[in-house]
């Protein structure tokens, strides 16, 4: 055969597999256009979930939101699902090709008790821009309003629909809504004329680029001639009829079908993406152009700061004058900081890198790493031992609850708490006493030795956290020496120790600490079990199940970390071992089953203790709390939903659960979920990385991290691994179920492994920078790390700072000086048994030793029925974080100190800054039978 007739075969070929392709793609051309010439009827339920899509919605009450026709939030009435309009409010139709339309509005209009003088249906106008194409009034049930657009005024691809009411309302003579009403919108739909309709491309374009793709994978994945011909033809076919069934989803969702094609595109190119992946890696680990780039920035900044000096104006003494002497001053200032830069950059080139190379080796080598983390842990853990002495006050809310529990258990009284701090029921005979039921049992344990010895004191309730405190520097160092190296070690345990989160939660009674422990033991025991399986003795195991169950205990929500880490396993197991179910059968099963079942066996106690006393193995008002937290407001606003009354008796709504999603909408609740979304890429990723650096002029330990995170070597990505599965599993939990926002310390349990990262990221990188000319660069790639590392620590350090200095804002003492003064006169005041109404009964009952109530979140009389049925003697307004019913509502007069019905001025308490705290007592004649 000769070279030319070779090249005509080719060309052949080449020609065939190019009709090959667009074949498919002029057939779905030709068969969409015709499907646009089909009659169309699309419905669109206003108020249900995926309306979005045409509607925007918002309950800002501002003028732009007017001006774009913002809907308010979906609601739930008799009639089903609905949106409440704005004066003016849009709808956004896409993808319905060209032509005439006949849009009906399924609405309602005002109730028929709106307060007004002389009630009035509003008279709708219709527009498509700023043509008006029909108006209607409507009723006040649902009922059907049909606007037909003339084709002239309908544009193919986009047609936005404009509803202008001619009036608003406002209340009811039943309901108190402040925001401005149009109508009630339940539903919409659309007929669209057939023959003559012009096509929407830019779905013609989503759905011609699906085929080809498709058609394009399904060569890669067979040599079967015939098949990527068949997968085209049935993509066409799919696409011509989503236009003519479902032409306007198909518009709305092109966004997402763009996104699927990409994801289609990376599956094709998955061996490309895989192979630029691992080349990236290797340039990262062998090559110097990161450390070169790192260093010529280095080089930059220092120029820049040269510069700066050399230019910048300087503030001049006092016994400077005037003239030539401030000329000459200013010369000799910047003459002098430009030389000594200059000195230590020469300096750094020369003398200082086998100062540094000699301790980076020291540090590796050594044992200067161990003393360097025992001097600087004793003195921080000492400085923080002295401080918790000095600090008197023991924590708010749950700290203060695990506090009391223990104290409760000194005195013989068990797991009881006494105070009353939600209204999800009445308790039975009005009595303040309950079983705990809001945390869990681990952490009042804890105490116990401490409080024995000490006292029942806030010193006593705090000192197991510099223990704990010890136990996770010492694990972290071993940790990081084991799978890293020493100045890894090193490096992450003191930027655990100084890190913010673990200051304050060294300070009060907090159960975060030992789930620190607990649970990084138990991911380091799995994570070593199932490297070195051939070591992997039944007694590690036992260990990790104990750490296990230990971290449920002490905070039930942990259980999805142990979640995380079976998965993890398993996955290993299948994959790595390569021996699929058998090996798990015949080697793995009786390990699996020893760290399952020790752990069941720890957290066994606690499941018989709360089906004993709640009737279920997991019990806590968090499961009440998470179907009303953050769907209305952020942080004190959506904090006040779980204090309000829900209990029957007392006229509320009963105990929330899972349905409440429905009656909240989809709007508040897509917004809850987002916002926790946002809270926790803030907390663990750029630009704020807020567990790491507190702030952004902290983001480089997060930027480190990442680095830390590309450059893992296989032994210390399996481990991270572990702990990464655990982490993406819990913070879809705190995103779907519970909350982030404004929590960090929700995080704290993975906090060490980001450091560990961050700290991997800075060595590793000094380590490229000092390779470079035989180690002639190590000073500065050292001053580098040092600055970034230290501009973090200064972060914390600052925060740190502002708690313990009198002047600032956020001292201490400006929260609670007043509080423990209001404590300290109940306690000397008041008998033992006077139970008092305060925001905090938690802190309240620590240090008073007075059985206390939440304030509840309600009106007056509800106020004064829930203080009769407990028998309340005191309220106690302004202590601490102040309650919506002392902030705006029935107790605002109370708050400056004025008489009101049923209760007396008992005294009031000044602190030093400003703060007044009030204390009433309940006057005689409303001691009444205690009666719901």
């Amino acid at each position: 055969m000769t070279f030319q007739r070779v090249e005509r075969l080719r060309a052949r070929r080449q020609l065939w597999g190019g009709v090959r392709l667009l074949l498919p793609a002029f057939l779905t051309l030709l068969l969409g256009v015709l499907a646009y010439q089909l009659p169309y009827r699309g419905h669109i339920d206003i108020g249900q979930l995926g309306d979005r899509l045409w509607v925007s919605a918002s309950e800002a009450q501002r003028a732009e939101q007017i001006e774009r026709g913002d809907w308010y939030a979906d609601q739930l009435g008799l009639a089903g699902r609905y949106r409440w309009s704005r004066e003016r409010a849009t709808i956004t139709l896409t993808g319905l090709g060209s032509n005439a339309l006949e849009v009906t509005f399924w609405a309602s209009g005002w109730p028929a008790d709106v307060v007004r003088a002389t009630p009035k249906q509003p008279t709708i106008r219709v527009l498509v821009g700023e043509r008006e194409v029909g108006r209607f009034t409507p009723a006040v049930e649902r009922a059907p309003y049909t606007v037909t657009i003339p084709a002239a005024a309908v544009v193919a691809e986009r047609l936005t629909v404009t509803l202008v009411s001619s009036a608003t309302f406002t209340d009811t003579q039943t309901v108190v809504d402040p925001r401005p009403k149009g109508l009630r919108l339940h539903a919409l739909d659309v007929v669209v004329a057939g023959p003559g309709t012009r096509p929407a491309w830019l779905p013609l374009g989503a759905i011609i680029a699906a085929v080809l793709t498709m058609t394009g994978l399904a060569g890669r994945l067979t040599h079967r001639a015939w098949l990527p011909p068949a997968v085209g033809l049935g993509g066409t076919l799919l696409g011509a009829t989503l236009v003519a069934l479902a032409r306007i989803w198909l518009a709305a969702l092109l966004p997402a079908w763009l996104a699927l094609l990409l994801l289609a595109l990376l599956l094709l190119e998955r061996r490309r993406m895989r192979a630029a992946w691992r080349a990236l890696r290797w340039r990262l680990a062998l090559g110097q152009a990161l450390a070169w780039g790192l260093l010529t920035a280095l080089l930059a900044a220092a120029l820049a700061l040269l510069a700066r000096l050399l230019l910048a104006g300087w503030p001049l003494p006092p016994i400077v004058a005037d003239g030539r002497g401030v000329w000459l001053f200013q010369a000799l200032v910047r003459l002098s900081l430009a030389g000594g830069l200059l000195l230590v950059l020469v300096a750094g080139v020369t003398v200082l890198p086998r100062v540094v190379l000699d301790a980076r080796r020291a540090l590796l080598t050594g044992r200067l790493a161990a003393i360097l983390l025992g001097l600087a842990a004793g003195v921080w853990l000492g400085y923080q031992l002295w401080l918790i002495a000095t600090l008197p006050f023991v924590g708010h809310a749950d700290y203060a609850d695990n506090a009391v529990v223990a104290r409760n258990l000194l005195r013989g009284r068990g797991f009881v708490v006494d105070y009353v701090t939600q209204f999800y029921r009445l308790e039975p005979g009005g009595s303040v006493t309950r079983p705990q039921e809001t945390w869990p049992l681990l952490q009042p344990l804890l105490m116990l030795p401490s409080m024995a010895l000490l006292g029942s004191t806030p010193f006593a309730a705090r000192l197991p956290n510099i223990v704990l405190l010890l136990v996770v520097t010492l694990l972290i160092f071993h940790i990081g020496a084991r799978v890293w190296d020493r100045r890894v070690g090193l490096l992450a345990a003191l930027l655990t120790l100084t890190n913010l989160l673990f200051f304050r939660l060294a300070i009060y009674a907090t159960s975060d600490l030992a789930l620190v422990v607990w649970s990084m033991a138990a991911f380091w025991l799995v994570g070593q079990a199932l490297e070195t399986p051939q070591r992997s003795t039944p007694t590690r195991w036992v260990l990790a199940g104990l750490f296990t169950g230990l971290m449920i205990l002490q905070k039930p929500s942990a259980a999805i970390f142990a979640v995380g880490m079976g998965l993890w396993v398993l996955w290993r197991i299948w994959r790595v071992r390569g021996q699929g179910w058998r090996a798990l059968l015949r080697y793995w099963w009786p390990r699996l089953a020893l760290w399952v079942g020790v752990a069941f066996v720890v957290v066994l106690p606690y499941f018989v203790r709360n089906l004993q006393v709640f009737g279920r193995p997991f019990f806590s008002t968090e499961a009440y709390d998470a179907w009303v937290l953050y769907f209305r407001g952020t942080r004190a606003e959506a904090w006040e939903e779980i204090y309000r009354v829900y209990a029957p008796e007392l006229g509320g709504p009963g105990l929330p659960d899972r349905s409440w999603i429905l009656r909240w909408g989809w709007d508040l609740t897509l917004g809850k979920i987002a916002q926790q979304v946002r809270d926790a890429w803030d907390f663990l990723l750029p630009p704020r990385g807020e567990l790491l650096g507190v702030n952004r002029s902290g983001i480089a330990a997060t930027w480190l991290m990442l680095l830390g995170l590309v450059t893992l070597r296989p032994r210390q990505r399996r481990l991270i691994g572990l702990v990464g599965v655990a982490l993406l599993l819990y913070t879809a939990f705190l995103i779907l179920y519970w909350h982030t926002h404004d929590e960090p310390r929700y995080f704290v349990p993975f906090v060490p492994w980001l450091t560990l990262l961050a700290a991997w990221g800075a060595c590793w990188l000094f380590d490229r920078i000092a390779a470079l000319h035989g180690g002639r660069w190590a000073a500065l790639g050292g001053l580098l790390l040092t600055l970034a590392l230290g501009s973090t620590l200064q972060t914390h350090w600052r925060q740190i700072d502002a708690f313990l200095d009198p002047d600032s804002g956020d001292y201490w003492g400006r929260v609670w000086e007043g509080d423990l003064q209001a404590y300290a006169w109940l306690r000397e005041h008041t008998p033992p048994e006077a139970v008092v109404m305060t925001r905090v009964p938690w802190q309240l009952h620590f240090h008073a030793e007075r059985p206390a109530v939440m304030i509840p979140n309600a009106d007056g009389a509800t106020i004064m029925r829930v203080a009769q049925y407990y028998g309340v003697d005191y309220l106690v307004l302004g202590a601490m974080s102040t309650s919506q019913p002392e902030r705006d509502g029935a107790l605002v007069a109370m708050r400056r100190g004025e008489a009101a019905p049923g209760w007396t001025l008992a005294t009031s308490v000044r602190d030093r800054f400003g703060r007044t705290i009030y204390i009433y007592r309940r006057a005689p004649e409303q001691a009444e039978e205690r009666q719901p």
